[in-house]
């Protein structure tokens, strides 16, 4: 948790976050601290320069990837003057899911483009493999398996569209 207590113009941050991706890369930081009581309606945004005294980066060793300079940032009593808050005080959680609302609508286009994607490479494939003297198109469950893999996916795209 990372909270950030008002005193004299500045903020106080104090805490940590970890799997920031593109932490040693940065040169601010939008940070979600705690600011008021507990609940959806106690957090604040805060952009937060990476140069800042008392802000410790590390970078974290992951297992798939070191190209995203995945790291862990510890805030110890960093002072963040007050302008530097985004929006409203307390209001962090409403920016968060508006946000959100147009990351998943675009991992669900992104999702849908690549099911359809992957049915146009397996259809053509069926066209052309052939199995027990003929080709798989023409075995009904062949042809039943593609036609329900198109109307799921017809139903993601319908559902974004």
């Amino acid at each position: 948790a990372t909270k950030a207590i008002k005193k004299d113009g500045f903020y106080e941050v104090s805490g940590f976050k970890k799997w920031i991706t593109g932490g040693l890369m940065a040169d601010y930081f939008t940070t979600l601290v705690r600011t008021g009581k507990a609940g959806m309606f106690g957090l604040s945004l805060l952009l937060i320069p990476a140069n800042t005294p008392g802000i410790t980066i590390r970078k974290m060793e992951t297992q798939f990837d070191n190209a995203h300079n995945t790291t862990f940032i510890t805030f110890d009593k960093v002072k963040v003057p007050e302008k530097m808050l985004i929006g409203k005080e307390n209001q962090a959680f409403r920016y968060i899911m508006y946000n959100f609302n147009h990351e998943r609508w675009l991992i669900a286009v992104g999702g849908a483009r690549s099911a359809r994607v992957c049915y146009t490479e397996a259809f053509k494939y069926a066209m052309q493999r052939k199995t027990f003297g003929k080709k798989l198109i023409d075995h009904q469950i062949i042809r039943f398996k593609l036609a329900e893999m198109l109307r799921m996916i017809e139903s993601v795209q319908d559902s974004y569209e």
